[in-house]
């Protein structure tokens, strides 16, 4: 069961990396809109694996348990969603990536200062290449570094409330979709952002497939995290930024030297130095 566990996690990690060439095939619909199509095809697609739940029964019990938690993972789904069709949209896989790169380590210091987790020397020079490196991409391309930090920030503090909240998973997303389908949905329609219709025009079967192409992975990745251990779930996430990096330099024809090199360099050095003391399980 082990090997299938590291399978099931290739597989959510690796549609992750290759998703941006699928966002391209759609770039005639705004972001706004494909977020909205996102939302109600991925309900569409996530509640039959539910079914045996209660899909109605999930969502009456998350109302009545933490109800600010389930808002804020809701926002931040949205708008980590909303960011990187936009960033594939606007050809930004090289801030994308960066802010999936910077994700594992913004995890350590959420862990340290909320959760009081341990301090290493390990996790301290982690952090302080990242951050340099950082501050070197925001010298070279500051007018887009919003990207990398909104990726980054709100995919941390959904991870952080889904660790405080008892809805995790795929219930947890289940949850979240059904909150913006009642709130999110109806204001983007009336207000002519979200267009239902556009599954009917030119390219409407790949619109309709937004909502697979969103839950697949996490179907797969909620199905790795119960077969192997969760330090080597964290491992294979490099993965997914390594095929967005690869996208942008490679067929986005996007620039990746001088200082943006120099920090993509001091960012890898703080993952591999933190990778390898992990991977020992042993304090450094």
């Amino acid at each position: 069961m082990t090997n299938t566990g590291y399978l099931y996690a290739i597989v959510a990690f690796g549609i992750w990396g290759l998703v941006p060439l699928f966002w391209q095939y759609i770039t005639h619909l705004n972001p706004i809109n494909l977020l909205g199509h996102r939302i109600l095809w991925g309900l569409l697609v996530l509640v039959p694996f539910l079914y045996n739940k209660g899909p109605l029964k999930i969502f009456t019990k998350a109302a009545r348990e933490k109800p600010i938690y389930l808002l804020a993972s809701t926002i931040l789904i949205a708008t980590n969603w909303y960011t990187f069709v936009y960033a594939t949209q606007a050809q930004k896989m090289v801030e994308a990536s960066l802010g999936y790169f910077l994700n594992p380590l913004l995890n350590v210091i959420i862990g340290i200062f909320f959760f009081k987790e341990h301090i290493t020397k390990i996790k301290v020079v982690s952090f302080l290449l990242a951050l340099i490196g950082v501050i070197f991409f925001a010298l070279g391309r500051s007018g887009d570094i919003w990207i990398s930090l909104t990726l980054a920030f709100s995919f941390a503090l959904y991870g952080v409330i889904h660790k405080l909240s008892d809805n995790k998973g795929l219930e947890g997303l289940y949850i979240e979709l059904v909150l913006l389908l009642l709130t999110f949905i109806p204001f983007l329609y009336f207000t002519g952002e979200f267009k239902p219709e556009s599954i009917l025009e030119d390219r409407g079967f790949l619109v309709f497939l937004t909502g697979a192409v969103t839950i697949t992975p996490l179907v797969f990745f909620t199905m790795a995290v119960k077969l192997i251990p969760y330090s080597s779930v964290g491992f294979i996430q490099y993965l997914a930024p390594l095929g967005q990096l690869t996208i942008g330099v490679l067929i986005f024809k996007e620039p990746l030297e001088g200082q943006s090199l120099i920090s993509f360099i001091l960012i890898w050095l703080a993952l591999l130095i933190y990778t390898g003391a992990q991977l020992k399980r042993k304090p450094l």
